[in-house]
């Protein structure tokens, strides 16, 4: 549902911040993703509705077990078959 503009309390970036008690540029970075429901960007200025919940934050790795063990015998798999053609000998 949209609501007139003159009925929407706003707040600044700034103020979003502190309630959301994260930094400016990133609650500036949420609105430009389209992250903040109903923020509005006039000129340079992002206006957030006073409403507006803290958006969650995105997963930034995989949850799947073992992510992180078979990225590194990956590596090792690799750094070994390396070692291996140069003739390089290498502890096991």
């Amino acid at each position: 549902m949209i609501f007139p503009m003159s009925k929407v309390k706003y707040i600044s970036v700034e103020e979003a911040a502190l309630a959301w008690q994260i930094s400016e540029r990133s609650a500036r970075n949420y609105c430009a993703q389209g992250r903040v429901e109903g923020a509005l960007l006039e000129g340079k200025t992002w206006k957030i509705p006073a409403a507006a919940k803290k958006p969650e934050r995105k997963i930034r790795h995989s949850n799947e077990r073992g992510y992180l063990r078979d990225t590194c015998l990956t590596a090792q798999d690799a750094m070994k078959a390396i070692l291996d053609y140069f003739g390089i000998k290498y502890a096991s």
